[in-house]
């Protein structure tokens, strides 16, 4: 975000100035920058030329420091040549100012009084103070200025000053100079610096007349987001720079009701805006499930359970077995001995049922009712030991009549269906209960369609 811009462009100038008092803490300066006319080495001897073909102007720089730098303007340095006590340079034709710097000393910036000429010769007296030497017998005083943001423009007396490395370092005459630093979108500043036997260093931080805009948006991002009627982005913006003022946002996107809210621009802050627009889209609904299972109860090992709906939907099922005797093999009695018919009736075990399917639950894990009823047929045998001597050694309970039936079905990973339930079957004034289970396959045909139409 743009505040930790700005805290770190603090945070920059605050080193700038530590650094300025803890590592140089010595002081260069010119005591002179004279043209040496009877001096032709720049015409004769030492000819050089710069890029448009010109002779190169020679300065002579008198010092003994050693790793010295220059830095031109725009220009350049054709050559540099190191002499004993002595630094040469080359410089173009029509250069206007130079920078000289070293580890151990403030940079200064020096402004010729004329531009560079052809062919000529200068002699340039650099003078260095210790941390602990006095400059109050010279007329100079070094002067730095540090200006946030540092791309500003900076006047010294009415005079533009080159900024370079974020600051403005030069030795100018003691007494009172009158500064002012400007820069694009932010709010000039001026005044006046006194200097005196003490150099002075001074960061020079501009208000912006700009913030930022951050606007985050609920339960979706890619909203188109307007400010005054202009189109900025879509959802999420961030560290979007606008004027100090105040403005009208405009949020829309299909599917939403569009939203309008009055927001304020402040002075290098950051205004976040966070809103929650409502939907205008129907609720999702269950899906459309077809599902097909195998249903086994206690007194049936075979049947099969169809249903098909959303929320609302029906099943159909149907059932059907033997249910095997105990005790003696009914088969070696004929129809005589067995007078309870329990050899006609009991291997009967039928049942068809229907009824509504309800969605209960939708998300992660689907869940389903069942209640429904039909016909059901179920016949019993019975060995009995009581009236063996009437020749009676089986009876028959046998059952047929209305069947209701209730369940649970749940969707696993989608498209595997498993239930559990129970049925009753009803009839002459008995009841027979009768558990089962299904499992089988779900599939979602809502899914499957729309992902048949993006294709």
């Amino acid at each position: 975000m743009k505040f930790y811009s700005t805290f770190r462009t603090l945070l920059t100038a605050i080193c700038m100035t530590v650094c300025s008092s803890a590592m140089a803490q010595e002081v260069m300066e010119v005591l002179s920058f004279k043209r040496i006319d009877n001096d032709l080495r720049a015409q004769v001897s030492e000819k050089r030329y710069d890029d448009d073909g010109d002779l190169c102007a020679l300065i002579i720089v008198e010092t003994n420091l050693k790793d010295i730098a220059f830095d031109p303007d725009g220009r350049g340095i054709v050559e540099r040549v190191n002499q004993p006590g002595e630094v040469w340079i080359f410089v173009p034709y029509g250069a206007r100012q130079i920078y000289i710097k070293h580890q151990d000393y403030y940079p200064i910036q020096y402004i010729y009084e004329k531009p560079i000429e052809r062919g000529v010769v200068y002699r340039l007296r650099l003078k260095t103070y210790s941390s602990g030497e006095s400059m109050a017998g010279s007329n100079q005083q070094l002067l730095v200025i540090h200006p946030q943001p540092t791309d500003a423009h900076v006047f010294i007396d009415n005079q533009e000053m080159d900024v370079h490395e974020g600051s403005v370092s030069m030795m100018m005459q003691k007494g009172e100079h009158l500064y002012r630093v400007e820069a694009p979108e932010h709010e000039s500043q001026s005044g006046t610096i006194n200097l005196g036997d003490e150099m002075v260093s001074k960061t020079v931080t501009l208000k912006p007349l700009f913030g930022y805009l951050e606007v985050l948006t609920q339960p979706e991002d890619s909203f188109s987001v307007y400010v005054n009627d202009s189109l900025i982005g879509y959802s999420p913006i961030r560290d979007y720079r606008l004027p100090i003022d105040e403005y009208i946002i405009h949020l829309e996107k299909d599917e939403f009701k569009p939203h309008d809210a009055k927001f304020g621009i402040f002075s290098g802050r950051t205004s976040h805006e966070q809103y929650t627009l409502i939907t205008t889209r129907k609720p999702e609904g269950f899906p459309i499930r077809l599902s097909l299972e195998y249903l086994f109860s206690k007194t049936s090992y075979h049947g099969v359970r169809v249903a098909y709906g959303g929320r609302f939907g029906a099943y159909f099922a149907c059932k059907w077995g033997e249910y095997y005797k105990a005790g003696t093999n009914i088969d070696k009695y004929d129809l005589d001995t067995d007078v309870s018919h329990a050899k006609k009736l009991g291997y009967i075990r039928r049942a068809y049922t229907g009824g509504v399917r309800l969605g209960l639950v939708k998300k992660k894990l689907p869940l389903y009712a069942y209640l429904g009823g039909g016909y059901g047929e179920y016949g019993r045998q019975w060995q009995n030991l009581t009236e063996i001597d009437k020749n009676i050694y089986f009876y028959s309970d046998y059952l047929r009549g209305f069947e209701g039936e209730l369940g649970l079905s749940c969707v696993l990973f989608d498209w595997i269906s498993i239930s559990a339930g129970t049925s009753a079957l009803f009839a002459h004034g008995k009841m027979s209960v009768d558990f089962q289970l299904c499992g089988g396959l779900s599939l979602n045909q809502t899914k499957l369609f729309k992902h048949k139409k993006k294709k």
